[in-house]
């Protein structure tokens, strides 16, 4: 039974952003004039070659006010929150430690990785108020996740619905360091065949943020050498069950953490799932089963699938030790490019985007009436925060 906390009157503020954001992107898309191209050729950046297909929708890169204003919403709703978040108290109270005056001795001190504690100095420096560090964690996280769509999807309706929808946005409420760090992977993935120099920084500054995503860099470069098949899918689910049945996390891995970090030492400690996680992960199949078929004459763009799938041994080890389910965020949200960019073009793309529409209306709802710290929504000007 959902409780008055989660009834279906506290999840409106949710609903209404998604609607607004939903038809600002439609009012871009007609503003832009869209028109989608598949490109397959050679493309050349800085004399390298890059050889494939790639899906190119030059209207989808063109900016408009409607662009903004969906950013600004975005923005607005993430950093306005007041304790909004399991993690929102954590994160303030860690802001409000923090010493300006002195950096050296808060980096040192600080219990977090030192990017986005020399982030929040940088912040508090400026701004003493720790709804501060909020606001700048929201602008990053979104900004480059929508210039990341803008770049690289062909349909910017669908996309930030999908970001939206599957909770990617929403989720950043709940790990706001992690959040930061995923944006800026899906950000850094179009600089990989342009500018490998600017991919590895941004990887390196995403490592700073947190230390997960050099897990996350290891997995993507080998993703880069692998098609997206069934034959993978089986492998990656046989290995999360694998994980999640041995002690190799909880002794061997925990190990490694601690050495990268003392604050991770609980962290994978056994900690079961409940349904929820079920359901994420056969959600997760049926949405990669869904990508493979309509994908499986379309070679543009694989290593986002192939990125998707690595997420279920993340979502499957997470049954057993919770904390790995936040893991699969780095690699699911390639979804919100991947299905746009296989739907480009193709026949009957209207109906499949209907039938996407529904099902994530559905999912958002699950998850809200599942999820702890996001509902009911407020903020600190209606709550006279201070």
């Amino acid at each position: 039974m959902v409780g008055p906390a989660r009834s279906a009157e506290n999840m409106i503020p949710y609903f209404v952003v998604l609607a607004v954001t939903s038809l600002l992107s439609m009012f871009s898309r007609l503003v832009s004039g869209a028109k989608h191209t598949v490109r397959d050729n050679r493309i050349h950046v800085k004399s390298t070659a890059i050889v494939g297909t790639e899906v190119i929708d030059s209207s989808t890169q063109q900016w408009n006010f409607f662009d903004y204003a969906i950013l600004t919403l975005l923005v607005a709703f993430s950093g306005l929150r007041y304790g909004i978040g399991t993690d929102y108290t954590t994160y303030h109270y860690m802001f409000s430690a923090l010493v300006a005056q002195d950096w050296l001795g808060s980096i040192a001190a600080s219990p977090v990785e030192p990017g986005y504690t020399i982030l929040s100095l940088a912040v508090k420096t400026a701004i003493e108020d720790s709804r501060a560090i909020f606001w700048v964690a929201a602008l990053i996280t979104v900004v480059l996740v929508f210039v990341a769509i803008k770049r690289s999807s062909t349909d910017l309706f669908l996309s930030l619905f999908l970001y939206f929808t599957l909770a990617f946005y929403l989720a950043s409420f709940n790990a706001t360091r992690q959040g930061i760090a995923i944006a800026i992977v899906l950000f850094a993935d179009y600089y990989y065949k342009r500018n490998k120099v600017t991919f590895f920084l941004l990887m390196a500054v995403a490592i700073s943020i947190h230390i997960s995503t050099i897990f996350v860099l290891a997995i993507y470069l080998l993703s880069r050498h692998l098609r997206p098949n069934l034959l993978l899918v089986v492998g990656m689910l046989f290995l999360g069950a694998a994980l999640a049945s041995s002690a190799f996390i909880e002794d061997q891995l925990s190990g490694l953490l601690v050495g990268l970090n003392p604050r991770y030492g609980g962290y994978l400690i056994d900690n079961p799932t409940g349904l929820g996680t079920y359901l994420v992960i056969l959600s997760k199949i049926i949405i990669i089963c869904y990508m493979l078929w309509i994908g499986r004459e379309d070679d543009s763009n694989s290593h986002y699938r192939t990125l998707v799938i690595f997420s279920l041994v993340f979502l499957v080890a997470g049954t057993a030790f919770k904390v790995l389910v936040r893991m699969e965020m780095f690699f699911g949200i390639f979804i919100i490019l991947a299905i746009p960019n296989l739907l480009a073009g193709r026949k009957g793309a209207g109906f499949h985007s209907f039938l996407i529409v529904v099902a994530g209306l559905i999912y958002l709802t699950f998850y809200l009436l599942n999820y702890d710290g996001l509902v009911p929504y407020s903020t600190y000007l209606s709550m006279g925060a201070s």
